[in-house]
């Protein structure tokens, strides 16, 4: 029996569904840690360039990730896309702060990283969006559509990037769809494996009870007979 009970809860270890999830969360929690490090860095730059403004960006690089780790219990693809959308953002002020710097090669960076926690549509989704703001940003800054080095170029990258990172993370994801369904087919089995066993324990109840009470009425019926051969005695 103990032997059982120790392959049942180490069955039902294995299958927990939820160690998926708190798979996924590790890595949101991850993914948000590594942007409040940026966001600390461009806080430090900012104060080391006496560029005020620059604080936007460490501001956006830290409510974000703070809120995504807040809201990951509740919804955590709501979570994994508010960080992504958080750091799209920072790029954005970064490359508007810095027109000649390097803040439109973040771009794909964050595509790389969102296709960690998103779909294969939502890591191409989160691409376009980086590239929309990028075209968006340049535009604002008076830089023309077709401008190779700042537009074209960018923008390029960023899909090829979401284009890699589809082929670097289709086998994960695949495997991880298998894994979850075999996951659940399993708690499945053992959920019915459990039933068979109440049942079959209720049948070994009842089985008992009536082995007791044909026991009981074997008894009585000793006795029964007993009596009877007193009874004829007496008589005789």
């Amino acid at each position: 029996m103990m032997r059982g009970t120790g392959l049942r809860d180490t069955a039902t270890q294995l299958v927990n569904p939820r160690n998926l999830a708190e798979l996924r969360q590790r890595t949101l929690v991850h993914l948000a840690a590594a942007a409040l490090l940026f966001g600390w860095l461009a806080a430090i730059r900012a104060f080391h360039t006496y560029r005020v403004g620059c604080l936007a960006v460490t501001a956006v690089l830290v409510v974000g990730p703070l809120s995504a780790l807040q809201l990951r219990r509740r919804n955590l693809l709501a979570a994994c896309y508010l960080l992504i959308l958080s750091c799209i953002a920072a790029t954005a002020l970064e490359t508007w702060l810095f027109p000649s710097g390097m803040g439109r090669h973040y771009y794909p960076v964050v595509v790389v990283a969102s296709g960690l926690v998103v779909s294969h549509s939502g890591l191409f989704a989160v691409a376009a969006v980086a590239a929309l703001v990028n075209v968006a940003v340049s535009r604002w800054q008076g830089i023309g559509l077709w401008d190779v080095e700042r537009v074209v170029n960018p923008t390029l990258f960023i899909f090829l990037t979401a284009a890699a990172a589809y082929l670097g993370s289709r086998q994960l994801q695949v495997a991880l769809g298998w894994t979850e369904t075999s996951y659940n087919r399993a708690l499945e089995m053992l959920t019915e494996l459990r039933e068979r066993r109440a049942t079959l324990a209720r049948t070994a109840k009842a089985l008992e009870e009536a082995y007791r009470r044909i026991e009981r009425m074997n008894y009585a019926l000793i006795d029964a007979r007993a009596a009877a051969e007193d009874a004829r005695r007496l008589k005789a």
